[in-house]
C-alpha cells in the first residue's frame, strides 16, 4: 500500500493509479478517522472484488451513523425540552460525514446535573469522571461525554467562556446543531496529543492544515512550545509519512518532565502512568502495528 497516494488523495484530492479497496486500506483510512472521505472518490471503474467490499463497508459505516443521530436527536430534544445549552465538542466531522466514537459535549455548569439526570430518566448509566464530566452510556446509542470545560488531567486548557463565545452552528443531516469552532477543536486534538497522550492521525492533520496554515506549511498559532515543535517536525516530513505520527521520545519527555511532573493536580501515581501509556501505545503501535484508539466496524456480509 502506497501511503503518500492515499494521503495525497485525502488531504489534496488527488486521485489513486487504481480504484482499489482492501484490508490494509481499510485499517489504515479507519484507524486515521477518514474512512469517508476515501469512499466518496469510488467511481466506476472500481473491480468486482473491490465493490463487494465496498458496499460491505458503505452499510456498516451508514449504521454507525444512524447510532449517531439517534444519540443527537435525543440530546437535541432533552435540550430543547429543559432549555439546556450544549455544544458539539470535537465530534462534528469537517471533512467526510463519519460518525464512530463517542459525542462530546459541552453543556453550562448550572444546567450539566439537570442533563445527566435527565439521560440517567431515559436508562443511561452515568459515570463522573472528575468534578465536571460524565460518561454516559446506553445500549444502541452512542457514548456521551458531557463536560463543563476542557480539562487534562486537572490542567484547564479552555475555559467555558473560551468554548462559548467561539462556537458555530453546523447541519448534520436533517440537524441543525451548535458546536465548538473548528480552531477550538483542532487546539484540543492537538493539545490532547501530549495531555492525553495520544497522537496525531490524518483527519487531524488535515484539519491543522486548514486552520493553521496552507500546503505543508504550518502557520504554529498554538501558543505552546511542545505543540509548535511536533507541528514543525511533521510539516517537513508532510503528506509522505505514514500516520498516525507521534511525537519523539526527546521532546515527549521532555513536555513530562516539565509540564506534567510540575503539576499539582496530578498524583504521583498517575504522572508515572501517563509516561509509561505513551510509550505503551507507541511502541504498540510501531512494532505491532495496533492503535490504542482505532475505531471499528462491524462488517456483516
Amino acid at each position: 500500500m502506497n501511503y503518500k497516494n492515499i494521503n495525497d488523495l485525502i488531504l489534496n484530492g488527488n486521485t489513486l493509479s487504481e480504484e482499489v479497496i482492501d484490508d490494509d486500506i481499510l485499517r489504515y483510512v479507519l484507524a486515521n478517522n477518514v474512512l469517508a472521505i476515501y469512499l466518496n472518490r469510488f467511481g466506476q471503474g472500481v473491480s468486482k472484488e473491490s465493490r463487494r467490499k465496498l458496499e460491505i463497508v458503505t452499510k456498516a459505516l451508514h449504521l454507525a451513523n444512524n447510532k449517531f443521530q439517534r444519540t443527537l436527536r435525543l440530546i437535541t430534544e432533552i435540550c430543547k425540552k429543559h432549555n439546556i445549552d450544549f455544544l458539539l465538542f470535537k465530534t462534528y466531522k469537517c471533512f467526510g460525514d463519519e460518525y464512530l466514537g463517542d459525542i462530546d459535549l459541552l453543556v453550562r455548569e448550572n444546567q450539566i446535573e439537570v442533563f445527566v439526570d435527565n439521560l440517567k430518566t431515559v436508562g443511561f448509566s452515568c459515570r463522573k469522571e472528575g468534578r465536571k464530566k460524565y460518561e454516559c452510556r446506553k445500549k444502541i446509542f452512542s457514548k456521551i461525554e458531557p463536560r463543563t470545560e476542557v480539562v487534562f488531567h486537572g490542567i484547564k486548557i479552555f475555559g467555558q467562556e473560551d468554548l462559548w463565545k467561539n462556537k458555530q452552528v453546523v447541519k448534520i443531516k436533517a440537524s441543525v446543531v451548535p458546536t465548538t469552532s473548528s480552531l477550538i477543536d483542532t487546539y484540543a486534538l492537538l493539545f490532547n496529543v501530549f495531555y492525553g497522550p495520544k497522537y496525531m492521525d490524518l483527519y487531524l492533520y488535515k484539519l491543522v492544515r486548514q486552520n493553521m496554515g496552507a500546503a505543508n506549511v504550518f502557520v504554529a498559532k498554538a501558543n505552546n512550545d511542545y505543540i509548535n515543535r511536533f507541528l514543525k517536525g511533521v510539516s517537513i516530513r508532510g503528506s509522505n509519512q505514514k500516520f498516525p505520527v507521534f511525537p519523539s521520545n526527546t521532546l515527549f519527555f521532555d513536555f513530562w518532565l516539565k509540564e506534567i511532573t510540575k503539576s499539582r493536580y496530578i498524583s504521583l501515581f498517575s504522572k508515572l502512568k501517563h509516561l509509561i501509556f505513551f510509550l505503551y501505545i507507541k511502541y504498540k503501535y510501531l512494532f505491532f502495528n495496533k492503535l490504542e484508539f482505532s475505531h471499528s466496524l462491524h462488517l456483516s456480509r
